[in-house]
């Protein structure tokens, strides 16, 4: 298990600045970190190149850019959109996101990308809707996937900031449903990715949902949070247990990477101190993982 650190870490910039994938992974090179996962959702958000028809030369630029700098890319956040709303705006462009993230992950090598399931909030009973949607949705996408040697990992979600409205797969329990029914027509191409932070807004039990989701635990969101203002920030600023969490991925034999997600943290930072924060997160990382 090895430490890494999500694009976004160096992303939100301040003066309302967003820095680009190739800042981002030059800054943490230079910090240390090894392995990275490339935020995708980001680069549609803020219209990076990643949505321009120059799409491809800038997957093959990201690739060469990360072998010039020795970084592995072993996950990646896909693009999402809640593809169970009728109604979504710029459907297309959001849709042509997340197929163009299983693209670029084939250009770049990365084996998995972690995406959101949908949620029928129009539906009464959501949790039946939901799935039903998902299933018809995801069928075509891991067939896509699979075409491209890429792997889909679903991630738990929150709901504490739209209550009394419930999101699908907010807990271990829904995203098992889900997986274990897609295991059926997707077989290894499908797992998990386990949010540490969005388990803890949850109050959910970080062990019990972690052997849930057992073996099929592929990828890792790894932040703290004091709550949803003040959530995706550096481990110890928040209350989760990381020597309980880091010894069940151990129990479990977990073979992926441990992985910031932590887009709140520096960016708020000025620039000359941003390299001693980068470096600073890798020592906590480490001492975690040390633990």
């Amino acid at each position: 298990m090895r430490l890494s650190t999500s694009t976004n870490i160096y992303l939100r910039r301040p003066g309302n600045r967003f820095a680009s994938i190739e800042e981002s992974m030059k800054i943490c090179s230079r910090a240390g970190y090894k392995v990275m996962d490339l935020n995708f959702y980001d680069a549609a958000s803020f219209h990076f190149e990643f949505m321009s028809d120059t799409w491809m030369s800038w997957a093959e630029r990201i690739a060469d850019l990360s072998e010039e700098l020795g970084i592995e890319f072993s996950q990646a956040h896909s693009s999402f959109y809640n593809f169970c709303d009728r109604n979504t705006s710029e459907l297309d462009y959001w849709e042509t996101s997340v197929r163009r993230s299983v693209l670029c992950a084939e250009i770049i090598g990365i084996p998995w990308i972690v995406i959101h399931a949908g949620t029928a909030f129009d539906a009464d009973d959501y949790r039946h809707e939901s799935f039903k949607r998902n299933i018809e949705y995801f069928k075509r996408l891991l067939d896509f996937a699979s075409a491209h040697g890429v792997g889909i990992a679903v991630e738990n979600l929150w709901d504490l900031a739209i209550r009394p409205k419930r999101r699908y797969t907010a807990n271990a329990e829904e995203l098992m449903e889900f997986v274990d029914a897609c295991t059926d027509f997707a077989g290894t191409g499908i797992g998990t990715c386990w949010d540490f932070e969005h388990a803890d807004i949850m109050g959910q039990d970080q062990r019990s949902g972690l052997m849930l989701l057992g073996n099929t635990l592929k990828c890792t969101h790894v932040s703290d949070q004091t709550g949803i203002d003040n959530d995706h920030i550096l481990p110890f600023c928040g209350g989760i247990d990381w020597a309980e969490a880091v010894h069940v991925l151990r129990e479990l034999n977990y073979q992926g990477d441990f992985t910031f997600e932590m887009h709140r943290y520096g960016m708020n930072t000025p620039e000359p101190l941003m390299l001693d924060a980068l470096k600073y997160s890798i020592r906590v990382g480490e001492y975690i993982l040390s633990l």
